[in-house]
């Protein structure tokens, strides 16, 4: 699903919040339009070309017409077989943004109240915005002890922290004080919401393999799906882009802005 990209500013508030545990299902790809960032405004986007055990989501019938259909004429065509041009240029942008999050975490354990359940090691994905944050989902980091971020083409791992955090549509904020990490490192803007027919790219770091990953595909369906991690119904956005385990966090690229953020799967919707 992707998360809706404008108003990032609104995690600033949720500063401190506890981290809870991330709900997973397995299932189908799930990306979502940036809704912290967007006036209140959550979107998301699912994949139905994936077979992974999370990251992915499949949705039911229907298009939410609303604000997102509009005619498919020529000319959106041409937009759309530009986009798929352009995106290699959003890519070479993406690889200088794009990290892999690496969480060590631990969840309570409701049983025995006094402790926490085992630690265990997760993956997911995030990227570089202005002001030196990284954006991420919530449940990449939820519960955690600690975290790092590994930047594309280095194999050296650095200290996060968790600057806030929003369970309810699933987003968090990194940041790092180490300097020697941003050198080199490009931020990703944050852009429109995507009509459909449009074409995005997916980048992030799933499971299966070590290096940065991309894969394309085509907004098909707008339309309200359940958000696993904070137990909500927003809006979601369907595209038919394989994405894997690993992915979430992960922004889908539209032109050379990011559209929305992978960030988990809706399995029996």
């Amino acid at each position: 699903m992707l998360a809706s990209m404008r108003n990032i500013r609104r995690l600033a508030p949720l500063r401190g919040l506890l981290h809870r545990p991330s709900a997973r299902i397995p299932g189908k790809t799930i990306l979502r339009s940036h809704p912290l960032l967007q006036n209140s405004v959550f979107f998301s986007l699912f994949s139905t070309g994936t077979s992974g055990p999370y990251d992915g989501g499949d949705g039911g019938n229907g298009v939410y017409r609303g604000a997102f259909s509009r005619p498919f004429s020529e000319e959106n065509e041409e937009k759309v077989s530009y986009q798929h041009t352009d995106a290699y240029a959003a890519i070479e942008l993406a690889l200088d943004s794009v990290v892999k999050v690496f969480t060590v975490s631990s969840s309570p354990n409701y049983s025995l109240p006094w402790q926490n359940k085992s630690q265990r090691e997760s993956m997911g994905s995030g990227f570089v915005l202005p002001g030196r944050r990284i954006l991420t989902n919530a449940h990449v980091v939820a519960d955690h002890t600690f975290v790092l971020v590994r930047k594309h083409g280095s194999p050296t791992k650095y200290k996060a922290e968790v600057q806030a955090v929003g369970h309810e549509c699933d987003l968090a904020l990194l940041t790092i004080e180490n300097e020697e990490f941003w050198d080199g490192m490009n931020f990703l803007e944050l852009g429109d919401i995507p009509f459909l027919q449009e074409a995005v790219a997916v980048v992030g770091y799933p499971q299966g393999g070590d290096n940065i990953s991309v894969t394309k595909g085509v907004v098909s369906r707008v339309e309200p799906t359940q958000y696993v991690h904070g137990a909500t119904q927003l809006m979601a956005i369907q595209i038919d882009a394989a994405i894997n385990p690993g992915n979430s966090g992960g922004p889908a690229i539209m032109g050379d802005k990011v559209a929305g953020v992978a960030f988990q799967n809706l399995a029996g919707i």
